[in-house]
């Protein structure tokens, strides 16, 4: 048996669901084209494609990565020798 806090949280999950739904269906009908959802937004295909591409990270360059805990390291020397 789900507590009353559980069944509240439960209803909410299901209301917010309907509505998500229901929004993407709205600005299909209102754009008359196909909306994929992404982040909890309806955005159009070309839009989605443009957000993956952004995503999309290079991998991390272990030179980079030395460089900036070097500079980390001289910020903490250089912030506790000034004070």
């Amino acid at each position: 048996m789900l507590s009353l806090m559980q069944q509240i949280k439960v209803k909410h999950a299901k209301q917010w669901q309907k509505e998500q739904e229901h929004a993407t269906l709205r600005a299909e009908q209102e754009t008359k084209q196909y909306h994929q959802r992404i982040r909890g937004r309806c955005v159009l295909p070309s839009e989605a494609q443009a957000q993956q591409r952004q995503n999309e990270t290079r991998p991390a360059d272990p030179a980079r990565i030395a460089y900036i805990q070097q500079l980390k390291k001289d910020l903490k020397l250089k912030k506790y020798s000034t004070e």
